[in-house]
């Protein structure tokens, strides 16, 4: 296990419970991030699920897995934090549906294990030690005509808020092509995790130099505000806090990718 890797599982496997707790994740609607509208809206998952194999990368507790095992889908899902997979156990049981969660590096699956229909991870690429690596692995796995969705930081989000004029906001980058990391830490800095912003052509140039064909390409603003906690399958309070500014930028880039 990388040293990233092992930081990340330390990380995860402390802040899971909370984490879990204070966030609305559900467990009927297929999500790509927070205060974002679900796959009812977006609308890119297959049409049908059942019997589909479908391989979910930097899992969490697997609530997307849940969502498509509930659909028909034959569903493995994969995360660093123990703590993560154990909860996602206890909703897999709770739902009455089965999905084979593994704990470990989810750069390091197996590659021998191939002919995935369906390869998904929300936000786990930033947190990959060698993104390069981990698209190659991914396109390895695809059945010939099977897809992977996967979503990931926008670099805008990495930006800085400031006043531009009065009464004004925008945000700054100072570079680019250099974005700067996302330092997480908890318990006064002991544990930290450490998510990447990637410039949008890097993370295409990873998938197709892999092999893959962007199919298509989404920046997705939030729903409105009085929609959020009915409808978005993805939110927390310490979110909404955020609602106005992320209707202004996006917040993740979502691909959906096939083989050549």
């Amino acid at each position: 296990m990388s040293d990233t890797a092992d930081n990340n599982r330390k990380y995860w496997d402390v802040l899971a419970p909370h984490y879990q707790e204070q966030t609305e994740i559900s467990l009927d609607e297929f999500h790509y991030g927070p205060l974002l509208p679900g796959d009812a809206e977006l609308g890119l998952l297959p049409d049908s699920l059942d019997g589909l194999r479908c391989l979910e990368l930097g899992c969490g507790a697997g609530q997307n897995s849940i969502v498509l095992a509930k659909r028909g889908a034959r569903c493995r899902a994969i995360d660093i934090a123990e703590q993560q997979v154990a909860i996602g156990r206890e909703f897999a049981a709770a739902e009455g549906v089965e999905v084979d969660f593994r704990a470990g590096d989810m750069e390091a699956f197996e590659v021998e294990d191939k002919g995935y229909d369906l390869i998904h991870s929300t936000y786990a690429l930033p947190f990959a030690a060698d993104p390069a690596s981990f698209a190659k692995r991914i396109a390895g796995a695809l059945a010939p005509d099977g897809s992977a969705l996967i979503t990931t930081a926008h670099p805008l989000y990495a930006g800085e808020w400031l006043e531009v004029d009065i009464g004004e906001q925008g945000v700054l980058i100072e570079d680019y092509h250099d974005v700067f990391n996302d330092i997480r830490t908890i318990n006064d800095f002991e544990t930290s995790s450490v998510a990447k912003f990637h410039p949008i052509h890097e993370v295409a140039g990873w998938f197709t130099d892999a092999g893959l064909v962007i199919d298509r390409l989404l920046e997705p603003r939030p729903l409105p505000f009085d929609r959020v906690q009915s409808e978005a399958p993805y939110w927390s309070e310490d979110w909404l806090d955020q609602h106005a500014e992320l209707t202004r930028i996006p917040i993740v880039l979502i691909l959906r990718l096939k083989k050549r």
